[in-house]
């Protein structure tokens, strides 16, 4: 396989040889496409995570287990009241 970079990837290539960052030239290629790699995996599983938790979402509202609309004030006047009463109330170690 043969790489051509532009110019300015050539020069921070060649920038982090000098400095030890990589070992070569196939050194900074194979990091940087490891971690191409890793960031589609990583956004594969974000995706998928956001997909079930969708399908939660539907199914919670298929059970009819939402919250009105017109309720979501009184909603999340109560969320606030219960995380300042679990806030005020001291941990036990």
């Amino acid at each position: 396989m043969t790489v051509t970079l532009p110019t300015d990837l050539e020069e921070f290539v060649a920038q982090g040889i000098a400095k030890g960052r990589f070992k070569s030239n196939d050194d900074a290629v194979q990091r940087a496409v490891r971690l191409l790699r890793d960031d589609d995996e990583e956004r594969r599983v974000k995706y998928e995570r956001l997909k079930a938790d969708i399908a939660v979402g539907i199914d919670e509202i298929e059970r009819g287990d939402v919250v009105p609309m017109e309720d979501v004030d009184t909603f999340l006047a109560r969320m606030h009241a219960e995380f300042d009463r679990r806030k005020s109330v001291p941990c036990s170690k």
